[in-house]
């Protein structure tokens, strides 16, 4: 967020405070139209978290930590 608030400080020539008070407008807007989970990862993101990857990345798996029960055998 505060790579954000620099550009529109930069930019825009806006304030501190108006810079703050922008993005948060503009967030507050954008998760209202978001699922839940989507939400929540930009809440994330915003925050400065890694959440992990893009969106269509596949998902990480830790494989070391699998166990037998994770792979169930199938019958045949």
């Amino acid at each position: 967020m505060d790579e954000l608030k620099a550009q529109l400080m930069e930019k825009l020539g806006l304030d501190e405070s108006t810079s703050t008070q922008a993005i948060e407008t503009v967030l507050g807007f954008v998760k209202g139209k978001l699922p839940e989970n989507v939400a929540g990862m930009l809440d994330s993101t915003m925050s400065g978290e890694d959440i992990g990857g893009g969106l269509m990345e596949p998902p990480r798996v830790n494989w070391a930590a699998c166990t037998q029960t994770d792979f169930p055998t199938i019958p045949a």
